[in-house]
């Protein structure tokens, strides 16, 4: 983690672009301005044929955005945006870029004031869903600045990014914010995805026909709980689980009373026969649930695995269901069942990409950050001309995936930012002043205390060694996103 702060100064340099006032700089500040701007011309002298003319593409964007002719005159740009006693300019501005952002993205333009302020918030939730986990005695480095959470509209946040009176961490969250924003609206409009909404709807349609027992209302859920207990002197594994139906007063009583190495869980249970082989007749308890992706989940998986490059390669298991079973002969039974089910629609069924780990070996992830210790069978499955994720677990396994020290969910949720380089591009140490290695080592701490009820002394487990990243094409990353609501800037010149 710590060879990524060697990339932040690129990033430094492309962000102070827009932030060289030199005609207003006086004394010791004009020469730190000039240094800046002899430093970003070393970087633009740098850039390949093609990426210079992306940059400059980019550059006249942004400034057409605002209706600016070149940087310099910003000022007098902003005086005349903030002049009260003539509200005219600005009106025309936002008008204007309302305009091309309904062109550019196909929105109609009623509609650009509620799908704004929809990205502007899928942009805050993705920033403080990973705050809100922090201890408070971190968490507040990470707020968002005020004018920046409370932005909606591209030009109030190019206003910020242009603004060399707002702090450098103001402008940095600006920029992230429209990044943010363009994401999600290429997300929204991918016809891949909402084919795949309709997909997991399908697949679900199919569970409830074919699949489950009769005799239940659809939707009915039966009230389950896993109660597992733990082994605090091996890594908090787990070493028993146990199935108890009860009513939520009676789980909550049960609840209080728990030591700290023991924890209950609810489950929705549903139940199949099994129709074929030497078992033909057996009842198989499965506690599934979903994992439809957001926008929001899907735009911050696609900055982990595509280096911050955009919402693209990450359609595969935008859709998926986790299956859990009491043992693992129950996983193998569901699977066999599936595959009779396949039949009985008149539907060939492929199921591939998989990855045992219940069986012996270890887990082989895809993502940075995954533990080689999880125990659980995932796979692909296409029935029905439908393919979908399935993470299947028996119950020791599911167990161990949600409290064992290293495989624990808590920790792979930290581990995938940290590993990916999600953190580090969301939230540079350089400005937001901390340490990677200390502060993730106290996340990964504060989740164990929150599992084992205790402050642990043990020493943070590191699942592996981070990949080494390639340097983050920040010329998309940053520049290219400043005139993000603008249009699809993804498409690189030369490429």
């Amino acid at each position: 983690m710590a060879n990524r702060i060697e990339l932040l100064p690129l990033m430094e340099i492309e962000q102070g672009f827009f932030s060289l006032p030199l005609e207003d700089a006086q004394g010791e500040n004009r020469q730190q301005l000039q240094s800046n701007a002899r430093e970003i011309r070393a970087w633009i002298k740098s850039l390949s044929p093609g990426e210079l003319r992306e940059f400059r593409l980019q550059k006249f964007r942004a400034l057409t955005l605002m209706q600016l002719d070149n940087r310099h005159h910003f000022g007098a740009w902003l005086q005349s945006f903030n002049d009260e006693e003539d509200p005219s300019f600005k009106m025309k501005i936002y008008t204007d870029a309302n305009r091309a952002i309904a062109r550019n993205f196909g929105i109609p333009l009623t509609e650009i004031t509620p799908t704004l302020e929809r990205y502007a918030e899928g942009s805050n939730l993705s920033v403080k869903a990973p705050k809100d986990k922090m201890p408070t005695d971190v968490s507040g480095k990470f707020e968002i600045v005020n004018e920046v959470e409370l932005g909606t509209h591209p030009v109030d946040l190019l206003r910020i990014v242009f603004d060399p009176s707002y702090s450098y961490k103001a402008r940095f969250e600006a920029i992230r914010k429209l990044d943010h924003m363009e994401n999600d609206a290429e997300i929204e409009r991918d016809p891949i995805l909402a084919k795949k909404r309709e997909d997991y709807i399908k697949f679900t349609q199919i569970l409830n026909e074919h699949v489950w027992m009769t005799g239940r209302k659809i939707g009915d859920v039966s009230e389950v709980y896993f109660l597992s207990k733990h082994d605090p002197g091996n890594y908090f594994e787990c070493t028993a689980v146990e199935i108890r139906e009860m009513s939520f007063i009676e789980a909550d009583e049960l609840s209080k009373q728990l030591p700290p190495d023991q924890k209950l869980v609810e489950a929705s249970r549903r139940r199949f026969q099994v129709q074929t082989g030497p078992q033909i007749g057996r009842i198989v308890d499965i506690y599934i649930s979903n994992r439809l992706k957001t926008s929001v989940d899907r735009r911050v998986k696609s900055e982990r695995k595509n280096n911050g490059e955009g919402p693209h390669n990450s359609n595969r298991d935008a859709i998926g269901a986790r299956i859990v079973a009491n043992t693992k002969d129950g996983l193998d039974l569901f699977i066999d069942h599936l595959q009779f089910v396949a039949k009985k629609i008149g539907s060939d069924i492929k199921i591939h990409d998989i990855n045992d780990s219940i069986n012996g070996g270890d887990f082989d992830g895809s993502n940075p950050g995954s533990s080689k210790d999880v125990q659980m069978i995932k796979f692909l499955v296409r029935i029905a001309n439908i393919e979908l994720e399935v993470q299947a677990f028996d119950s020791i396994g599911f167990a161990n995936a949600s409290f064992k020290r290293g495989p624990s969910h808590p920790e792979y949720s930290w581990n995938r930012l940290f590993y990916s380089g999600w953190f580090d591009r969301n939230f540079p140490p350089s400005i937001f002043k901390y340490e990677p290695l200390i502060l993730y080592e106290r996340l990964i701490r504060h989740e164990r205390e929150l599992i084992e009820g205790k402050r642990t002394q043990d020493k943070t487990i590191i699942n592996e060694q981070p990949t080494p990243l390639k340097p983050p094409r920040y010329l998309g990353r940053l520049l290219t996103t400043v005139i993000a609501a603008l249009g699809h800037t993804r498409r690189y010149l030369g490429h």
